[in-house]
């Protein structure tokens, strides 16, 4: 059975909450994504790639495309997350929580 978190590229938009914030995620073709919800290296949607898909229980690394936000930083590493919730609009379906 394929990893349900390893079809990110089959969303159009994911709500990613860490420990610390909640990012929208949207697929931007070409493996490049949309990523903001960071109030000081995304309060805007920047274009990123990503390491890996994002996964409970793990960080989340992304590399900015921009060069602007480069300057600021090469990467980011989030703090581990606790929920995906998925859909077109990232409102459906329901949430996914880590168990503790």
């Amino acid at each position: 059975m394929k990893d349900r978190d390893a079809t990110l590229s089959l969303r159009k938009a994911m709500r990613i909450h860490t420990r610390h914030t909640i990012y929208t995620l949207t697929d931007a073709g070409d493996g490049a994504f949309l990523i903001s919800g960071h109030q000081i290296y995304c309060p805007e949607p920047v274009l990123v790639t990503l390491v890996e898909t994002p996964r409970l229980g793990r960080a989340v690394i992304f590399f900015p495309v921009d060069p602007e936000v480069r300057r600021v930083t090469n990467y980011v590493v989030t703090t581990p997350v606790v929920m995906i919730k998925e859909g077109r609009d990232a409102s459906t379906p329901g949430p996914r929580r880590l168990r503790a």
